[in-house]
């Protein structure tokens, strides 16, 4: 336990939580074999000479050999950053990030099953501009699940708190935050409240409906997890997704609409692999109502270092 103590939190949504998003191993990322390193890259620049290009954007991701995720570094010009994760078996205990202006570092304080109870961060901004800690807990109550963040930076505190309903199926989710008073005592104010209603539809798929007032998101996602629909309806902003994937999982369609269901835009993706079967090249076509016929747009190549 003192090794986590001497760790403080951030803003859970100012980190990348690869164990909450389960993106911590080869195959949650796509990829067969014992494959050791992956630098997945946008191209430009693309010939009958040249046919990889030239890359403007990288991510490079490391792996043990039993397959947990161990670095990852994201280079967008003209700054790069890093993560490294630490493991205790199956699970996630550290990840520390690196970037040109900020050092942080997570840590996560599991129960006997896995669960992440207890999540400690510290946000150390470099030249000069401070250091920002944060504790959050997660725990059941008589209310719901519930989410409290304390945060020394008097701004991002929080608390949230989801009500199941069994007899309905749907969930109250209220969130608040802190507010210092006068006498300088501290209590937390209703700052929002939605309701999340899921369903599972024929096909296995979860839908997930979150009204927010007179906005709404919905997600579906299919039984691998993948997010087949999401749409974002805010008056007057308004966004829908779709994706369609193959049988082995690879996204080979992304499409977006207008509210009347006209398409707007659509994606097609074609692959290429190695003898392993892993992509090593990806090929994106744009069409919209304003081409007679799909055009190439980005390009993505990857090169696999196997064990």
């Amino acid at each position: 336990m003192k090794h986590f103590l001497r760790f403080a939190f951030l803003a859970a949504l100012a980190v990348r939580l690869f164990a909450a998003d389960g993106l911590t191993s080869r195959e949650s990322l796509g990829l067969v074999g014992s494959v050791k390193t992956v630098t997945e890259s946008d191209v430009t620049d693309v010939s009958r000479s040249n046919p990889d290009g030239e890359p403007f954007n990288s991510v490079t991701t490391s792996f043990s050999p039993d397959g947990h995720v161990l670095e990852v570094e994201d280079c967008h010009a003209p700054s790069c950053e890093q993560t490294v994760l630490f493991w205790q078996g199956s699970w996630v205990l550290e990840e520390r990030h690196k970037s040109d202006l900020v050092i942080k570092t997570v840590a996560y304080v599991r129960d006997s099953n896995g669960q992440v109870i207890e999540q400690l961060t510290v946000q150390d901004y470099l030249n000069g501009g401070g250091l920002t800690t944060c504790a959050k807990t997660y725990r059941d109550t008589e209310l719901g699940k519930e989410e409290i963040q304390h945060c020394d930076d008097g701004v991002s505190s929080s608390r949230r708190v989801a009500q199941p309903q069994e007899e309905s199926g749907v969930d109250t989710v209220f969130e608040y935050r802190y507010e210092t008073a006068s006498d300088g005592d501290g209590r937390w104010v209703l700052d929002s409240q939605s309701t999340v209603v899921a369903t599972v539809l024929a096909d296995g798929s979860l839908c997930k409906v979150s009204s927010f007032g007179k906005g709404k998101s919905v997600a579906v996602t299919n039984t691998r997890g993948q997010v087949s629909e999401e749409v974002h309806d805010f008056s007057p902003s308004y966004q829908r997704m779709t994706h369609l994937y193959n049988p082995s999982g690879r996204e080979v369609e992304r499409a977006e609409w207008e509210p009347s269901g006209a398409i707007i835009n659509r994606r097609t993706y074609a692959y290429q692999d190695d003898i392993h079967g892993n992509w090593t090249r990806r090929t994106e076509y744009f069409w919209s109502p304003a081409y007679n016929t799909p055009v190439t747009g980005q390009v993505t190549v990857r090169k696999i270092v196997y064990y």
